[in-house]
């Protein structure tokens, strides 16, 4: 079974971990789902903390949105995250062994909410 998220949490981290400098995300409009109404997971909100992250420093992001059904073992994760136009992250990922243990989950996983509090580690070093 395919699970196609365009902007999930775990890659959305992964790309700000390696992203050139940012601009301020608006809360409003910064998150856009490339999917289709059938796939499983409704992103409903994504919020970083600082805004931009600031490289060296760390950086948090608050993730919530609900699955419409159970997600199976075996399940993939289908992951493209674009900033400015560019793609930083487009690869399939295993959810069961990559993503549900970041979510506190093992599968399956059931429909329901999806709450995802991060901190990372924003690397120093990027051109500004």
């Amino acid at each position: 079974m395919k699970f196609f998220a365009s902007a999930f949490a775990i890659a959305t981290l992964s790309a700000l971990a390696n992203a050139a400098t940012l601009p301020e995300i608006k809360a409003t409009n910064s998150v856009t789902s490339c999917g289709s109404a059938s796939d499983l997971l409704t992103i409903d909100s994504i919020q970083y903390s600082p805004n931009p992250p600031v490289p060296g420093q760390e950086f948090t992001v608050d993730f919530k949105g609900s699955l419409s059904g159970p997600i199976p073992d075996g399940t993939t994760a289908a992951l493209t995250i674009a900033l400015g136009g560019v793609d930083l992250i487009n690869q399939t990922l295993d959810f069961c062994s990559k993503l549900a243990p970041q979510l506190g989950q093992t599968c399956p996983v059931a429909a329901g909410p999806v709450n995802l509090h991060k901190s990372l580690q924003f690397p120093s070093g990027l051109r500004k």
